[in-house]
Formats: structure tokens, C-alpha cells, sequence
């Protein structure tokens, strides 16, 4: 049994609460009489770090997969099946209340789900990637993330400002900008750093942050002036985007400070009891990302969490969303992957 990268671990834990915390939050899209309070730029900062957990996700496969001796389509294909493509149609069906359209499922309009076609599509390339780096010289594949990187930044500038009719949201295409993650994940994971640099990367990824949030802030201030440059049609925020400069940075530098936790915390992963929990969520990090969202409303109406019914500070109400549903999903998907045959779809 392969020894398990407790880093690794880490980076996978922190990106799905990232994920379960960016659909909890409902603070800046609210009313516009929250805009610069505290609460609201407390959840506008958490929302511009945790922007990244996709592509932490997406860096994290890389890593594991393009460090392979071999990967070969068989692999790829029993992944794929086994893994991603049942979970995808039956949650697909559910969240659709069975009544599936595929002109949806072929313009990714289907939720946060959409996650899992561009990690199918990843994989199908997965072994044309492994080989390219296994078979070419340093230069060649600086040259070739370098140019896949360009373009993944100017695809999205272009298709948000330039081409704005164009629908890149398509079945064959969502997946092939996140190639850039996939390579940079590969790339980055064999990066090794000392104390100093971890703390100047820290540094530089909270100056990061806090210029999103600002950039944030002035976006949200022109979509209520009436202006609405940076925003997409379904009211998605430019400078939250995956393949803008600073998101693509920030990411990258996230990225390092966790695999390479241990530089400045070295007794992290000493302690029994966290290393427990941290495979415990690990684990099931996979069926967080899947049922949570089936728990948020339900959730809700448990414990009176409607944004409207809040009496008390919104920041404290975040925070306590985004708890109740990491620590739920967590427990539901463990159960449910104690079930014969329910296990497959989590």
C-alpha cells in the first residue's frame, strides 16, 4: 500500500469546504443595503481565496495522475466509468427532478455537477499529456505550458469581453482550459521551499486576496450603477473567474503554501487525531461535493437559516451555514458509502 501524502490530503479537504462555502454564501449577491458593511466584505474576502478550490482540485489531479510511470487509456477509462460517469448521471437525473434534458447536459447547465465533465474531459487527455511529458525535453514542455497557460487567459478575456455572444459553456470544450491546472499541478507539486519563501508566498497570495476583494467591490458598486461589463448574463463576477491573472496566481500560490504546509508547520501532520479527521473528510470529500447541495435547502428549513431570518451578524451566520453543511454532507456521504450499491453514486 502506497504511502498516503498527507499534503495532498490537505489540499483536497480545504478545496471541497471551499466549494460547499462559496454555495453557502449568499451575502453578496443579497440585497444592495449589505454592499460594504462588515459582514459583506468579510464574505466578499472569503469568496475572492476560496475562488480557487476548483482549481486545487484540478492541480491536485495533475499531480497524482501525471506522476504516474504509466498511464494508459484502460486506466483512464475504468476512472472515468467507475468514479465519475455514474455518480454524474444519477445525480444529474435527481438534481433535474428526472426529467433530463440533454441540451443542457451538452451546454454544462447542470449545476455545480458541471465539476465532473470537465474531469471526464481531463482524463480523456490525461494519457496524450502523460506521454508528451514523458517523451520531450525540459524546454519543449516549459514551451508548451507556457502557451497553453496564454491561452487559457486570453480565452477568457475574449469570451467575456470580445466574444460575448460565443457560448464556451459546451460539452467539448469547458474542460480544455483547465488543462492549464492540470499541467501547473504536475509542475508545482515537485516545488520544494524554505521557511522565508513560504512566508513571502503567503504574503504575496493575502495582497492577492484583499486586490480581488477590492476589484470585487467595484465590480458589485458598477452592476448597481447599472453597468455591467464585468459581469456574465447569469450574473457571474469577472474577477471571480477561474483564468483571470490574479485567480490563476493566487491558485498557483495557495497551491504551494499547502503541499509544502510542513515547511512552517512541521508537527502538522504528527498528531494522531488530525490526521484521522483529515482522512475521514478526505475520504469523503467526493460525496460532500455531490449531496450538498441536496442538503443545503433542507438544512435551511431545519434551523431557520433563510438570509431574511437572521437576526444576529451575518459574518457569525456564515460561518455557521457553511459548518452545519461541510460537517452534514460529510456524515450523509460516509453513511451512504457504507451501503451496498448506494456506495457507487458517492
Amino acid at each position: 500500500m502506497k504511502k498516503r501524502i498527507l499534503s495532498y490530503d490537505l489540499v483536497r479537504v480545504l478545496a471541497i469546504l471551499g466549494v460547499v462555502a462559496i454555495h453557502t454564501e449568499n451575502i453578496t449577491s443579497s440585497p444592495t443595503n449589505y454592499l460594504g458593511g462588515l459582514s459583506w466584505w468579510f464574505a466578499n474576502t472569503i469568496h475572492s481565496l476560496i475562488i480557487i478550490s476548483v482549481p486545487l482540485f484540478i492541480m491536485l489531479t495533475g499531480a497524482l495522475a501525471l506522476k504516474k510511470r504509466r498511464l494508459t487509456y484502460t486506466y483512464v477509462y475504468k476512472k472515468i466509468i467507475k468514479q465519475f460517469t455514474i455518480p454524474l448521471i444519477f445525480w444529474w437525473a435527481y438534481y433535474s427532478h428526472w426529467q433530463i434534458e440533454l441540451t443542457k447536459f451538452i451546454k454544462t447547465d447542470i449545476g455545480h455537477l458541471y465539476f465532473l465533465q470537465v474531469i471526464i474531459g481531463l482524463y480523456l487527455i490525461l494519457p496524450l499529456l502523460h506521454r508528451f511529458l514523458q517523451t520531450t525535453r525540459k524546454n519543449q514542455q516549459y514551451l508548451g505550458l507556457g502557451l497553453i497557460t496564454i491561452l487559457s487567459i486570453s480565452y477568457e478575456y475574449l469570451s467575456f469581453f470580445t466574444f460575448k455572444t460565443f457560448n464556451n459553456n459546451h460539452l467539448l470544450l469547458i474542460f480544455l482550459p483547465f488543462i492549464t491546472y492540470l499541467w501547473w499541478g504536475y509542475y508545482l507539486s515537485k516545488l520544494k521551499i524554505n521557511t522565508t519563501q513560504w512566508k513571502i508566498i503567503a504574503l504575496a497570495a493575502l495582497l492577492l486576496t484583499i486586490i480581488i476583494s477590492i476589484l470585487t467591490y467595484f465590480n458589485t458598486i458598477s452592476l448597481n450603477s447599472g453597468l455591467k461589463s464585468y459581469w456574465t448574463p447569469n450574473g457571474g463576477n469577472f474577477f471571480w473567474e477561474p483564468f483571470t491573472i490574479p485567480v490563476l496566481l493566487l491558485s498557483g500560490l495557495v497551491y504551494i503554501l499547502l503541499i509544502n504546509i510542513e515547511v512552517i508547520f512541521p508537527q502538522i501532520f504528527t498528531h494522531k487525531k488530525i490526521n484521522q479527521i483529515l482522512l475521514f473528510l478526505s475520504l469523503n470529500s467526493f460525496g460532500i461535493y455531490l449531496i450538498h447541495p441536496f442538503l443545503l435547502n433542507r438544512i435551511d428549513q431545519y434551523f431557520n437559516l433563510s438570509l431574511h431570518l437572521i437576526s444576529y451578524p451575518l459574518w457569525s451566520y456564515y460561518l455557521q451555514r457553511t459548518s452545519i453543511v461541510f460537517i452534514i454532507s460529510s456524515i450523509f456521504s460516509a453513511i451512504l458509502k457504507k451501503i451496498p450499491i448506494i456506495k457507487n453514486i458517492v
